[in-house]
């Protein structure tokens, strides 16, 4: 069965948060009314930078000290825990009945040890583990077929999910830099010499690679044969990923941070505190947008709007995606974002420094 990615799409999202600022901004008022609130809070000081992931019944908190959380997404009750040893050094992806993540641990005469593991969504029961490259940091992905895992050590593997029986694996000449990005049939990979390498998740083999002049800093792979990097000096270029020939190329005003996937356009943040939205087609810059602060990735909350939250806590940005107006903005104060929200069935998920918080607009009934 195919591994999906685990941001489930919220089809009323746009009105939680507008409801969400109706309940902290008085004089702002709605047509109909809401049944908006905080439907729970899950208290932890342990969880993970890259460590939340949510389908349509559960979340999955990935803390420090090699520890996984599945809590019921509607009550925020624990619905099992699992202590795998060492630590948790993976995103966390699921699939319709498995949990996937890597973690590593200390072996003999203070050697480590990686492993790719694969648990049970209902009972958090371990269903397989895998021998993986050792790696400080991995990166997981999936293709129509495979799980794919990216070791910071420069080793790329795909293994069946069912099983995690190996289907190939590659090597690099050196390591990962930056976070690789997967479609559905490849993979773009930026390495610390500055090469960027789309490799086929079919068989592994390389399909294209080239140089870039400054070290890449963020990646995009789409689904349409295209991608894009965007490196350290503000450049962001967008290519065919058989060739790698530019369609077109631009330049910002600080290193690129990320880039999000909007159809037809980038949205495409910077350290200079810009979020850029760019035309796919021919690199126009269709809107930019000031934030008073570096931001998370951009999240995608609906086929409207588009939150930008800042790293250095305070309010989260909501913005129409087509024109960059801002809806307003959100204030949930809690304690500090360590990574975006995100979006998942009827509910929107806050992962603060203090724990996480689900907010809702159907009354917080169950499912």
């Amino acid at each position: 069965m195919p591994v999906t990615d685990f941001a489930v799409r919220l089809s009323r999202v746009s009105w939680l948060f507008l409801a969400i600022l109706a309940l902290s901004l008085p004089g702002l008022a709605f047509d109909s009314p809401l049944a908006v609130r905080q439907c729970w809070q899950y208290p932890t000081t342990e969880l993970n930078e890259r460590g939340l992931a949510a389908d349509n019944s559960a979340v999955y908190l990935s803390e420090r000290g090699g520890r996984l959380e599945a809590i019921s997404l509607y009550s925020g009750r624990r619905l099992w825990f699992s202590d795998l040893g060492g630590e948790i050094i993976s995103n966390v992806i699921i699939d319709d009945s498995a949990v996937f993540l890597a973690t590593r641990s200390e072996g003999t005469g203070g050697s480590h040890r990686s492993f790719l593991r694969s648990l049970s969504k209902i009972t958090g029961i371990t269903n397989w583990v895998a021998d993986m490259p050792d790696a400080g940091t991995a990166f997981l992905g999936s293709s129509k077929k495979d799980l794919v895992i990216a070791a910071d050590s420069g080793f790329v593997s795909a293994v069946q999910p069912q099983s995690g029986t190996l289907h190939w694996t590659a090597e690099l000449n050196s390591k990962i830099s930056v976070a690789p990005d997967f479609s559905d049939t490849e993979m773009l990979i930026a390495d610390a010499g500055r090469d960027v390498i789309v490799i086929s998740l079919d068989t592994g083999a390389v399909r294209s690679k080239s140089t870039l002049a400054y070290a890449p800093t963020a990646l995009l792979m789409l689904d349409n044969g295209h991608a894009a990097v965007g490196d350290e000096r503000g450049n962001v270029v967008y290519f065919n990923t058989g060739s790698q020939k530019a369609v077109w190329k631009i330049k910002n005003g600080g290193a690129i941070s990320d880039i999000l996937n909007l159809g037809d356009t980038l949205l495409v943040a910077s350290n200079d505190n810009f979020a850029y939205s760019i035309a796919t087609y021919n690199g126009g810059v269709r809107w930019k947008r000031r934030q008073p602060d570096r931001i998370f990735k951009p999240g995608l909350l609906s086929d409207e709007l588009v939150v930008l939250s800042p790293r250095s806590g305070g309010a989260t940005t909501v913005l129409d995606k087509d024109h960059g107006k801002a809806v307003d903005s959100i204030a949930i104060n809690f304690g500090d974002l360590i990574q975006s929200p995100l979006a998942s069935a009827e509910r929107v998920l806050f992962p603060m420094a203090s724990g996480i918080f689900a907010y809702s607009l159907d009354g917080c009934k169950a499912n």
